[in-house]
């Protein structure tokens, strides 16, 4: 038996079962699901790195997307927020690497 305790895409445990193995689970809410959510972001963005594929990439916008549904935004929201930043800090097209300020 491996143990994994971790959040999962819904159809997961289908994929399990129709693999010939049996696992279980538990659903969480709340803030439980937050903390699930945010180990998930931290895996995903470590698996990320590790490979840099737009497979991993793209686990890691649906993780962000299950971010916009738990704290009721929508993409259109996300965006607004993004451009405003962006049009006050700019973005990061020029690739600068801050290495210092003297106080």
């Amino acid at each position: 038996m491996k143990i994994y305790n971790k959040l999962v895409r819904d159809r997961i445990p289908e994929i399990i079962e129709q693999s010939g193995k049996k696992c279980s689970i538990h659903r969480v809410e709340g803030y439980d699901f937050l903390v699930a959510l945010d180990n998930k972001f931290i895996e995903e963005f470590e698996e990320f790195k590790k490979v840099r594929t737009i497979d991993e990439l793209a686990d890691l916008i649906e993780v962000f997307y299950e971010y916009l549904e738990y704290f009721y935004l929508d993409d259109q929201a996300i965006e607004r927020q993004r451009k405003l930043k962006y049009n006050k800090n700019g973005g990061f097209k020029k690739k600068i690497i801050l290495e210092h300020v003297d106080e």
